[in-house]
């Protein structure tokens, strides 16, 4: 993604190499571009860290469930590409690297994380491996049924969902950038509010598999 692939790399490296010379012919600023780029090699990164779990067949801790999925959910790459829309493009560093933003981005990476295991719970808890779900680490961790921990995740949900949307509606102060920040934030929203919509059309993702006994 920062340029040439070497000869005979497989072929998702080329794609890859697609998109830097995509990014270059559309002048997208390098320090939005290089954001990006780390926030893909740290997507491919949580992948691994989940395998670990995955190949336990044991549920991780909260704690690093929260800090493995909201990467390995896929939607901190588009806050990090979102700048680089012509929007966003003159958004200054202080304003995207706040703490306030970065935790936004955080969230939004929980929240499409909550999302996606809620609704392919039915699906993954029926397949040994799959232990990488919220209900089954909260089931896990606090010894409940699967009914109760889906009950109990739900609430973690709602609280991550209510600090984001306070987040959203009390940003720093940006100065001259305020009014771009705060179109910015809500983009976040509908980033998240996106995904989860994609979530449920996907119907044939998310179903759970014909020869599985759904234990919800």
């Amino acid at each position: 993604m920062r340029g040439p692939a070497a000869p005979g790399e497989i072929g998702l490296h080329h794609a890859f190499r697609l998109m830097y010379d995509e990014a270059q012919k559309a002048g997208i600023p390098p320090r939005h571009y290089e954001k990006f780029v780390n926030s893909i090699n740290d997507l491919l990164t949580g992948f691994q860290d989940e395998k670990k779990w995955k190949v336990a067949d044991t549920p991780p801790p909260l704690p690093i469930y929260n800090a493995v999925r909201s990467i390995t959910a896929g939607a901190i790459p588009y806050c990090k590409y979102a700048p680089v829309q012509r929007d966003y493009r003159d958004l200054p560093d202080f304003v995207l690297e706040h703490p306030h933003i970065l935790r936004m981005h955080w969230l939004t990476g929980l929240l499409v994380a909550y999302h996606n295991d809620f609704i392919s719970a039915f699906r993954e808890l029926s397949r040994k491996g799959d232990v990488v779900n919220i209900v089954a680490v909260i089931a896990h961790e606090r010894d409940l049924s699967l009914e109760d921990a889906w009950m109990d995740a739900m609430e973690l949900h709602d609280q991550a969902l209510h600090e984001f949307i306070l987040l959203q509606e009390n940003l720093p102060d940006f100065g001259e950038w305020q009014a771009k920040a705060k179109i910015y934030a809500a983009d976040l929203g509908t980033n998240v509010q996106g995904i989860y919509t994609w979530h449920h059309r996907d119907a044939l993702r998310y179903r759970p598999a014909p020869t599985s006994n759904p234990p919800l």
